[in-house]
């Protein structure tokens, strides 16, 4: 790759009516129009970031909007989707809120969007908060979501699509499923609009005239001290490592080995999840190694739903918290006399 600075770069997917998904689909930005064309605007999507170079992204600068997805994953009848869209309607006016209290951002700046089924996405330009182009940006990210997750009602903000990699539908696509637009709402709107309204908007293509995004020295400040949130947060991560020295297991102790083959009691479910999860990480097994092997366990001896799983995943996985043998005696068998650490104990 060239020494170029721009960032011009994105990756895009697409979602068939058969409900087959193709992603790794890499092109310059201004190209996006033709593969909407080609797909018919139907189920097209694209990276949540601009990259140096797409092929390559853990090497390359990323630069992108602030996003938050509200959605439910446990309410999918359509039965309940009107239960289901206020609930994630009360998160998003608390994000929209949390945005322009502490960010002091104004509203009229903030894009909102029906998805086109029953979620919500709610976009702040980069250009608002003083972003630039910097390899760990899905981290920070993940820092605001988690902030602001933490002050919404219902938890519908999804915690899980802060990798670097996260595609999103196209505003204006059509959603695969429903047959209908993702279109822009205005906040008035997300506030009284019923679901069936926002349902009947989304029939047709939509525009809004947002204001137009301008730097805010306020809302960059608050955005720097995240920035800096995440600095402290690595060089803690990297002190433990150090202090521990190399953690990773080679072999599977006798309380794991008896978890992983046999079922798990409901009140212990999440706890076991998470311990799980500890595990894998200091085998050294890749993330998405470790969530196949905790989905695998936990179809067939927990049952826990799929977000809540997820959620326990990630919150473990990406802090690299370790479980030590006095919880996972609790969990599992304990047979110190053939385990290795057991022995050293």
């Amino acid at each position: 790759m060239s020494e170029r600075k721009e960032l011009d770069q994105v990756e895009v997917g697409v979602r068939f009516s058969s409900g087959a998904f193709t992603r790794n689909i890499f092109m310059h930005v201004s190209e996006i129009p033709k593969i909407r064309k080609k797909h018919k605007n139907t189920g097209v999507y694209v990276s949540a970031y601009r990259y140096e170079n797409a092929e390559d992204k853990t090497n390359s600068l990323l630069i992108g909007d602030l996003y938050i997805d509200l959605d439910i994953d446990d309410l999918k009848d359509p039965s309940v989707a009107h239960m289901a869209f206020e609930k994630i309607r009360d998160d998003a006016i608390k994000v929209v809120s949390f945005f322009a209290a502490i960010f002091h951002i104004d509203e009229s700046m903030i894009h909102i969007y029906y998805s086109g089924q029953k979620g919500i996405h709610i976009i702040v330009p980069y250009q608002i908060l003083g972003i630039t182009p910097m390899k760990e940006l899905n981290h920070i990210f993940h820092l605001v979501a988690n902030e602001v997750h933490r002050m919404t009602r219902y938890k519908t903000v999804d915690l899980r699509i802060y990798d670097n990699a996260r595609l999103f539908s196209l505003p204006g696509g059509i959603h695969p499923e429903t047959g209908r637009y993702k279109i822009p709402l205005t906040f008035d709107e997300l506030r009284t609009l019923t679901f069936d309204k926002v349902k009947k908007l989304a029939q047709k293509p939509r525009h809004i005239e947002y204001t137009e995004p301008r730097y805010n020295t306020k809302a960059n400040r608050v955005f720097r001290s995240y920035i800096e949130s995440w600095e402290k947060e690595k060089e803690e991560k990297a002190k433990r490592e150090n202090q521990r020295g190399d953690r990773k297991l080679n072999f599977c102790p006798p309380c794991i080995e008896s978890i992983l083959n046999r079922q798990c009691m409901p009140g212990s479910r999440n706890n076991t999840a998470a311990a799980l999860t500890s595990y894998f990480r200091q085998r050294g097994y890749s993330k998405k190694k470790s969530w196949n092997k905790l989905q695998e366990w936990n179809n067939k001896y927990a049952g826990l739903p799929k977000r809540e799983l997820e959620r326990t995943f990630e919150s473990i996985f990406n802090r690299d918290y370790v479980y030590g043998c006095s919880t996972l005696e609790q969990l599992g068998t304990c047979l110190k006399n053939e385990c290795k650490i057991g022995r050293n104990r």
